[in-house]
């Protein structure tokens, strides 16, 4: 079975949450759960590291874009951080990489 790991730092001025593991329909309740607790808190910056996630599911791309409304909706930002390659490819098959900010390091 797959894992998801979603580990969170918050910063006086953003939220950084990392994922590492698998985003599928396996773990599509995790990722749910993260997107509705950060929305929830209402930060004005949220940073999603990218870099160790080994898969991304429709379903989880849906609820990424979920938070980036959400977050837009509110006058807040959500940036992603370093997609893997494989994540990268599913973002640019589907034009998301020209919705989502994508940065290098999550200080930027």
């Amino acid at each position: 079975m797959s894992t998801l790991s979603v580990q969170e730092v918050r910063h006086a001025d953003r939220v950084v949450v990392t994922m590492s593991g698998s985003a599928d329909l396996a773990n599509e309740a995790v990722l749910e759960r993260e997107v509705n607790r950060l929305s929830a808190g209402r930060p004005g910056l949220i940073i999603l590291d990218l870099s160790g996630l080994t898969f991304l599911a429709s379903l989880a791309l849906g609820q990424l874009l979920t938070l980036h409304r959400t977050v837009r909706s509110y006058g807040g930002s959500l940036k992603l951080v370093r997609p893997s390659p494989l994540v990268f490819a599913v973002l640019h098959r589907s034009k998301l990489d020209m919705v989502f900010e994508i940065i290098d390091s999550p200080a930027a």
